[in-house]
């Protein structure tokens, strides 16, 4: 896509700290957007961008995987249609993802990439908190 020079491209792999995918040790150094970023992964991994629209996401599809796995692979579910579960994503999917998802349903898993902040928001609306460990004793208390 052209976002990122040779030159900066070249730097970056030398530099890029262990741990710290390429493209966001170029977004760090500011020799890439946020938004050319995801443009750029959306296009190689042939998935859509972008947060689906309020009405396209349906409260009892976002239930279909277990949250636990949700959390861990950093995915929600928002749709089902026509045999396919629809999964949010900020991260390209794995083949290790797509097999453990899998593992959850027998729908075909369609992904859709968003952004970090668009998936966080989305989760914080979605999918059921995460409950500790303080409030487990608490709810057993109670029980």
């Amino acid at each position: 896509m052209q976002c990122v020079s040779v030159a900066d491209l070249e730097v970056a792999l030398q530099s890029c700290p262990k741990g710290l995918r390429l493209g966001e040790h170029l977004m760090f150094s500011k020799k890439l957007s946020e938004e050319h970023l995801y443009q750029a992964l959306s296009s190689q991994a042939g998935i859509p961008l972008g947060a689906p629209d309020s009405k396209d996401v349906h409260r009892l599809a976002t239930r279909i995987l277990p949250a636990e796995a949700a959390r861990r692979w950093k995915v929600m579910p928002y749709r089902v249609a026509v045999g396919q579960l629809h999964v949010l994503t900020p991260n390209v999917p794995s083949e290790r993802m797509e097999r453990e998802l899998a593992c959850y349903s027998d729908l075909e898993i369609r992904f859709r990439l968003v952004r970090p902040r668009e998936f966080e928001a989305m989760a914080r609306k979605y999918l059921p908190r995460a409950v500790g460990a303080a409030e487990l004793v608490e709810q057993e208390s109670m029980a």
